[in-house]
C-alpha cells in the first residue's frame, strides 16, 4: 500500500501523469484530467516542469508496487494519436525511453 504525502491529503482530486523520454531528446507527457497541466516533478533529484496533454486515452488499469526485490508493474494505455506514431515504433524510436508515472493534484 502507498502512503499519500502529507501535502496531498485533502488536497482535492488526485490524477496520474506520465512522462515519457526517448533517446533522441523527444520527451512527451500525457494526463488522465481534462484539460492540459503543467507540473513540477522530482526527478533525478531535481525539479523537473512536466507539460502535460489532456488524453481520455490514457488509463491505468492497475498499478502495483511491491517492498523488497519485488518487481513492480502496471498496466496502461495510451491513445497517443499524432505523438506515437506506427513507423515510429516500427523505427525502434521508443526503445529504451524513460517511463515516469505519478500522481499529482
Amino acid at each position: 500500500m502507498k502512503t499519500v504525502p502529507a501535502a496531498l491529503v485533502n488536497c482535492g482530486t488526485l490524477v496520474m501523469g506520465v512522462r515519457i523520454a526517448r533517446r533522441d531528446g523527444t520527451i512527451l507527457g500525457w494526463t488522465q484530467h481534462d484539460r492540459d497541466a503543467t507540473v513540477t516533478v522530482v526527478l533525478d533529484g531535481g525539479n523537473i516542469d512536466v507539460d502535460l496533454l489532456a488524453n481520455p486515452g490514457f488509463n491505468i488499469q492497475s498499478l502495483v508496487s511491491t517492498a523488497g526485490l519485488g518487481v513492480d508493474n502496471t498496466e496502461n494505455r495510451v491513445i497517443a494519436g499524432d505523438d506515437m506514431t506506427r513507423g515510429d515504433i516500427y523505427a525502434r524510436l521508443w526503445d529504451g525511453a524513460d517511463v515516469y508515472f505519478f500522481r499529482y493534484s
